[in-house]
C-alpha cells in the first residue's frame, strides 16, 4: 500500500513570456517503508514537485494523499502535523545556535507526540536523533564549528526529530566530499531500516541507484518513466557535447537502452540537448528559481554547491537579486549576507549589464578586494563569449589582503 499517492499533479506559474508548467500531471505511488528517488535533469520539476508536496508551492490541480489523509490544500505547518519531514536543497539551519538546539526545534513540530511530554523528552529525542546521524558527541557545538557535509548530517537528524512518517530529502549529497558521500549513504540505509519512507531527489546516481529501491524520472516537469533497479543515462546532444548531431544521440541512447535490458538491467536514458535552454555555456552551472523565496544555486562542473541563496525580487528580463553566499564556514556567520543584483536594460544595439553588490554591515575594503578582484573577471569572460563564442580562461585566487583580513576575523581558507 501507498504511504504517499500523489495523481494527477499539475503546478503552473505565470511569467511575462506566458504561463510555465512547472509540474505536468505527474503521478507517484511512494510505498510505506521504502526509499523512493525521483530524478531528472535540471529543470525537470524535481523540487518544485516537493516543494508542492510540502506545501511551500500550491498545487494548480491532482490530490496529494499521506497516509490516507488528503494534504493537497493543507498549509506548510498542517502536513508537518500530518507527518511529513524535509530537508533543502539549501541548508537551513540557525547558525548562532547549537546543533542540538537546531535539532529541539525539529522534536517541537505540530503532532509530535513527544509534545506535552515536557521539555526534557523534547531534548532526550534530539539527543537520539543527533546521536543517529553520529554527532552526539558533539550536541552543544555551534553549527559553525561544523563542515558543510556534517550540517546536511545535523539538518537530518532536526527532520528525524520530529518523528515524521515520511521524510522528503532535497539533494543531501549537494556539496559533499566522497567521504561523507559514503557516510551519507550508510545513515539512509539506517534509516530504511527503522522502516520510514524515504522520498529523496540527488544528482549523484550511484547514490540514488544504491539506496533506492524504486525510481521515478521527471523531464520537463512529466513522467517519463519509472521503475526498481533501473540504470538512468544522461546523453548529451547540440555545443559542447560528445555528440553533436541529435540523431546520432538518440541512437547512441538506443543502443545503451538496449545493452542494459539485454544485460538484465531496465534501463532509462534521458536526452539533454545543450543548446536548450542553456545556449553557450561556460564555467559553474547555475541553478535558479525565478520566484521570490526561490533558491539560487552555483554549482561547480563536478555538481558540488559553490554558492547558495535565494531570490530576494526577480522581475523577468530586468532584474534578479538573489543572497550569495558563498560554501565557506563562518563566512557568512561573521559578514552576513551578501545580496547581489544583476539589472539588464537596452543600450542603444546593444544590452547594459549592471551588477550590485550590497551587505547589511560595513565590510573592510580589504575584504571587499575579493569582488572587486573577481567580478570584472567574471564579466569580461562573459563579454567575451557573447561576442566570439568563447569564454577568456581568467585565473582567479582570493587577494592576499582579503586572505589577511579574513584570518583576522577568525575566517580561516576552506580547506
Amino acid at each position: 500500500m501507498a504511504l504517499l499517492d500523489i495523481k494527477g499533479l499539475k503546478t503552473h506559474f505565470n511569467t511575462d513570456a506566458g504561463v510555465l508548467q512547472a509540474v505536468d500531471g505527474v503521478d507517484i505511488a511512494v510505498k510505506r517503508g521504502s526509499v523512493h528517488a525521483l530524478i531528472g535533469p535540471n529543470g525537470s520539476g524535481k523540487t518544485t514537485t516537493l516543494n508542492v508536496l510540502s506545501g511551500l508551492y500550491k498545487a494548480t490541480s491532482g490530490k496529494v494523499v499521506l497516509d490516507g489523509t488528503d494534504i493537497t490544500s493543507m498549509a506548510p505547518h498542517q502536513r508537518t502535523a500530518a507527518g511529513l519531514g524535509r530537508t533543502f536543497q539549501n541548508i537551513r539551519l540557525f547558525r548562532s545556535m547549537t546543533a542540538l538546539e537546531n535539532v529541539e526545534i525539529g522534536a517541537e513540530r505540530p503532532g509530535n507526540t513527544m509534545i506535552g511530554k515536557g521539555d526534557e523528552a523534547l531534548t532526550e529525542r534530539a539527543m537520539e536523533a543527533l546521536t543517529f546521524v553520529g554527532l552526539g558527541s558533539r550536541a552543544n557545538e555551534l553549527i559553525s564549528s561544523f563542515s558543510y557535509g556534517h550540517q546536511r548530517l545535523i539538518e537530518i537528524a532536526r527532520a528525524l526529530a520530529s518523528n515524521p512518517t515520511l521524510l522528503l530529502l532535497d539533494e543531501p549529497a549537494a556539496g559533499l566530499n566522497s567521504t561523507e558521500k559514503l557516510e551519507l549513504h550508510e545513515l539512509l540505509k539506517r534509516i530504511a531500516a527503522q522502516g520510514l519512507t524515504i522520498l529523496i531527489i540527488d544528482h549523484d546516481m550511484t547514490l540514488v541507484s544504491e539506496a533506492a529501491q524504486h525510481i521515478t524520472v521527471l523531464n520537463f516537469g512529466r513522467k517519463i518513466a519509472e521503475g526498481t533497479a533501473a540504470l538512468t543515462l544522461d546523453v548529451k546532444t547540440g555545443a559542447g557535447a560528445f555528440m553533436k548531431d541529435e540523431a546520432d544521440a538518440r541512437e547512441l541512447a538506443r543502443t545503451m537502452v538496449d545493452l542494459g535490458t539485454d544485460a538484465g538491467v531496465r534501463t532509462v536514458a534521458l536526452l539533454t540537448d545543450m543548446r536548450t535552454p542553456l545556449g553557450l555555456t561556460a564555467g559553474n552551472a547555475v541553478e535558479v528559481d525565478l520566484r521570490v523565496g526561490g533558491a539560487y544555486v552555483v554549482r561547480t562542473p563536478d555538481g558540488a554547491v559553490h554558492i547558495s541563496g535565494e531570490v530576494i525580487a526577480c522581475d523577468p528580463l530586468r532584474r534578479l537579486t538573489v543572497t550569495f553566499n558563498v560554501n565557506w564556514p563562518q563566512l557568512v556567520e561573521k559578514l552576513g549576507p551578501t545580496l547581489v543584483t544583476w539589472e539588464i536594460e537596452p543600450a542603444g544595439d546593444g544590452v547594459k549589464l549592471t551588477l550590485l553588490q550590497s551587505h547589511d554591515r560595513p565590510i573592510s575594503d580589504d575584504i571587499l578586494s575579493g569582488g572587486r578582484a573577481g567580478w570584472p573577471a567574471i564579466l569580461s569572460s562573459l563579454k567575451s563569449m557573447l561576442e566570439t563564442g568563447k569564454a577568456m580562461v581568467i585565473p582567479m585566487q582570493p587577494p592576499q589582503r582579503m586572505l589577511d583580513a579574513l584570518k583576522e576575523l577568525g575566517i580561516p581558507m576552506p580547506g
